[in-house]
């Protein structure tokens, strides 16, 4: 049997759980997911420690597992999200501020940073009848969890995946249509296409295609934090982010001061599992 199958029948079966017991199940998940994991554990620690220097050893350590732990409740949450029902959908994910859309008279590009509720904000989209919508995503090393991932994605609305290897012109060319696109970038990018900006007073590379997608069409960039919790999930709907230069590093500067503003809120929600410092600098050694 493939890992599709697996992965499909197991999303499937447990879809009708109640959210409690997902959550549970979750949680004893993790425990066994941070006690064995060591080598994704020590990435995690190591970037707690690099941005919350002040912390104590033992919250450094207890945060990394709430990491994890959100982390599988996310993942069982799939099940939910991409195979429930409308009504265990709207039920479950709620919002708070004003939605920007097409329809208001101007393209839409949302930012959605990597915390843990990032899986739902695409399909919620979908639901509030935000169509067409282009989603920039980065395939996963699974074929047979790639092709649930992308279904699950494109199941609510006209949702068309662009996969981030095609550049921003796909991006470009759909805001300049009026269409909608959810952009997801604060993770580590090579070194050829980054700005090296502070981040927790790290040096980090950042992508500042936030800044030349508004730069090059003009559109606003409308900020989707999205909060994982225990009845589901909540997403903070923001105020347009003002970026008022012209220069790559700035763009980049203001997206990570931004993100600092609510990792410092929600330290366990953000995907730390990811090296956010393996791209360094000419000449600085490994921060891992």
């Amino acid at each position: 049997m493939t890992t599709k199958l697996y992965t499909h029948y197991f999303f499937y079966g447990v879809r009708w759980l109640p959210l409690p017991i997902l959550r549970l199940l979750a949680t004893i998940l993790s425990i066994f997911v941070f006690s064995f994991w060591v080598k994704r554990r020590r990435v995690v620690v190591r970037n707690l420690q690099l941005c919350f220097p002040q912390w104590s050893r033992l919250r450094r350590w207890f945060t990394s597992w709430r990491v994890f732990q959100k982390a599988m409740q996310m993942l069982f949450d799939y099940s939910w999200l991409w195979y429930g029902t409308f009504e265990q959908f709207d039920k479950r994910v709620s919002h708070q501020g004003y939605l920007q859309t097409p329809a208001s008279g101007t393209a839409c590009l949302y930012f959605v940073p990597h915390f843990m509720g990032m899986a739902c904000v695409g399909n919620w989209l979908g639901r509030q009848n935000v169509s067409p919508l282009h989603y920039l995503v980065r395939s996963q090393n699974s074929s047979g969890f790639n092709q649930i991932y992308q279904t699950g994605l494109t199941r609510f609305g006209r949702v068309t995946l662009i996969d981030k290897e095609q550049g921003i012109r796909p991006l470009v060319r759909a805001l300049r249509n009026q269409d909608s696109v959810v952009i997801l970038p604060d993770l580590n990018v090579g070194a050829t296409e980054a700005e090296f900006v502070p981040f927790f007073k790290q040096w980090a590379a950042t992508s500042p295609v936030l800044g030349r997608l508004a730069k090059i069409v003009g559109v606003p960039i409308i900020p989707i934090i999205p909060i994982l919790h225990k009845k589901g999930y909540h997403l903070h709907i923001l105020p347009a982010l003002a970026l008022d230069s012209h220069q790559d590093s700035s763009y980049a500067l203001k997206m990570n001061q931004f993100l600092e503003l609510w990792i410092s809120q929600y330290p366990e929600q953000y995907w730390w599992l990811h090296r956010r410092f393996k791209t360094r600098p000419n000449g600085e050694g490994s921060l891992y």
